[in-house]
């Protein structure tokens, strides 16, 4: 008896459907225990969470996803180029404004930056969010330029000339 979690990674009941009485697959056993077996054919696959461990991501890093499908509730986003890791950001982090946090506003295919908040690799949970993207990047002008970088009526020239360390000339 093989579990239909233990097909694919995408634990998906209908990957079920693939499959015929008297089709051969391979599977690895994973435990023998008293008068039982259990199979998985997905432990020969790679693991799709694999990506984080490869990469050398853990929370606290900034990933680049693509969106793969928009919800009412959040999105949904690809985190590998294969598509086998997708990750849902759930509204209320899709934005540091609430006003900017709608789903509606995004579009499949388009590149979106966020921030690992969770990563438990034996639970399968990852959490992603923009939100706290945003306000690490805030924080981050904040040291660099200073607290003008961010208060509305700072002029670009303002700020770059506050960089560079150059002051404004006085018009006359």
């Amino acid at each position: 008896m093989l579990h239909y979690k233990e097909i694919s990674y995408d634990e998906n009941i209908d990957d079920l459907k693939k499959f015929k009485k008297d089709d051969t697959l391979n599977v690895k056993i994973l435990e023998i225990k008293d008068d039982k077996i259990r199979f998985s054919k997905r432990a020969l696959d790679r693991d799709p969470l694999d990506f984080f461990k490869d990469n050398n991501k853990k929370v606290g890093s900034v990933i680049t996803t693509r969106i793969h499908e928009v919800l009412k509730t959040g999105v949904k986003v690809s985190i590998d180029k294969d598509k086998k890791l997708i990750v849902t950001i759930k509204k209320i982090d899709l934005a540091k404004d609430v006003a900017d946090a709608r789903p509606e506003v995004f579009s499949p295919g388009n590149a979106l930056d966020a921030k690992i908040t969770e990563l438990d690799l034996k639970a399968r949970r990852v959490k992603l969010s923009v939100k706290a993207a945003q306000i690490d990047e805030e924080k981050s002008l904040i040291a660099k330029f200073g607290e003008g970088a961010t208060k509305s009526g700072a002029t670009l020239k303002g700020i770059f000339e506050k960089a560079i360390g150059k002051k404004g000339k006085k018009e006359k």
